[in-house]
């Protein structure tokens, strides 16, 4: 599956399985995958504000030239200072 040049408010996406799939341009404020299964997603040219990876099984996360503004992971939060 691939999303081209989408704009989303909110992805709650918890507790899904997510794999092959492609998230080009666009973007999107939040994204929930806590729970997910996440192989084989590459990010690449898109800007996501937030995502939560937290209980999430990752194996292949690929994200060349993404913008990711906050990351969460097993509850703990790692965000960049503000611009």
């Amino acid at each position: 599956m691939l999303w081209r040049d989408c704009r989303l408010g909110a992805v709650e996406a918890y507790g899904s399985s997510w794999h092959g799939v492609g998230i080009e341009g666009g973007r999107w404020d939040y994204v929930n995958l806590r729970g997910s299964r996440v192989e084989r997603v590459r990010v690449d040219g898109c800007h996501l504000g937030e995502l939560d990876l937290s209980e999430a099984a990752v194996r292949e996360l690929a994200r060349p030239t993404a913008r990711i503004l906050g990351i969460s992971v097993d509850g703990d939060e790692d965000r960049p200072p503000a611009d």
